[in-house]
């Protein structure tokens, strides 16, 4: 038998869970009031205990046995979209706390990379470094500068995508408005005759947690709506500082590049003048010597 939290039938469950009263708000300005994963009153444990138990029953019809399970795992998926818009609703919620002051704090940062100029000194590129630890460097920078263009244009991607969102989620708010309607006529409805007992509180309790995973949706849609301003400018602030860093790291891959021209240009000399010398010195030794 299912257990709940409270250790109680799943049949008394459902009954609570009917009578929960959920108010679905629709509006950016009115958010719905969050649903929590314990507001479902039943665990992922408890059904997957559940549907063990049917699956080892030798005595239930297995037309209604795979129809039962199957909405008992369609529970356990909403559970987790429950979860999950539960999740993304209080980061919503959170970054329209805090994204103002990170968005002031990148603005500063912003403004001091502006007054900034690179040179050898700043990148602590001195003459005492071998070519190995220069080009191991221009390595470094190099791979820096790709990393930096590539979260530019994620930025970007993000900030493009952020301009049809408003319109997506008040469409979706919408479409779940009217389920939300169509469910609460499905759970009035009285199960058709002759349907196993097990099958139609299986149905039901699919039902009601998919209501509250759509009220979990709902909430953080309204999230997403009313911390969209300060998301973006937040975006913003950490495209202008990326797009800063890359142009200062650029110019220390140029420099880096010509000091390294330079010296491998300076070492090959060296290598020459090296090869040259010593094959004037053995050519004034004995022949005997020099082989």
């Amino acid at each position: 038998m299912l257990f709940l939290t409270t250790r109680l039938p799943i049949s008394f469950a459902l009954g609570l869970l009917l009578g929960l009263s959920i108010a679905v708000e629709t509006s950016a300005q009115t958010p719905a009031l969050p649903v929590t994963a314990t507001d479902a009153k039943v665990t992922s444990d408890e059904l997957q205990a559940r549907i063990k138990e049917l699956e080892a029953k030798k005595d239930f019809d297995e037309t209604v046995k795979g129809r039962t399970i199957e909405l008992y795992r369609q529970s356990l998926r909403l559970l987790e979209s429950l979860r999950s818009n539960e999740s993304a609703g209080k980061s919503f919620e959170q970054a329209r706390k805090t994204a103002p002051a990170e968005t002031t704090e990148l603005r500063t940062k912003l403004a001091r990379l502006e007054d900034k100029t690179v040179t050898l000194d700043k990148l602590k590129v001195s003459q005492k470094m071998t070519l190995d630890d220069l080009e191991q460097r221009l390595v470094k920078e190099k791979a820096d500068l790709t990393a930096l263009e590539t979260k530019l244009a994620e930025l970007e991607k993000v900030l493009e995508e952020e301009k049809t969102r408003p319109n997506a989620v008040r469409t979706r708010l919408t479409e779940l408005k009217q389920s939300q309607e169509d469910i609460d006529t499905e759970l009035k409805t009285p199960a058709p005759p002759g349907e196993a007992a097990e099958l139609t509180k299986a149905r039901q309790l699919s039902l009601e947690l998919r209501r509250q995973a759509q009220r979990a949706e709902i909430y953080m849609l309204d999230q997403e709506l009313l911390s969209q301003g300060a998301r973006n400018d937040l975006f913003k602030a950490k495209r202008d500082v990326t797009f800063q860093s890359i142009t200062h790291v650029r110019q220390g891959v140029q420099l880096l590049e010509e000091v390294v021209n330079q010296r491998r240009l300076v070492e090959a000399e060296q290598a020459q003048a090296a090869a040259a010398e010593a094959e004037r010195e053995a050519a004034g030794k004995h022949p005997a010597i020099r082989a």
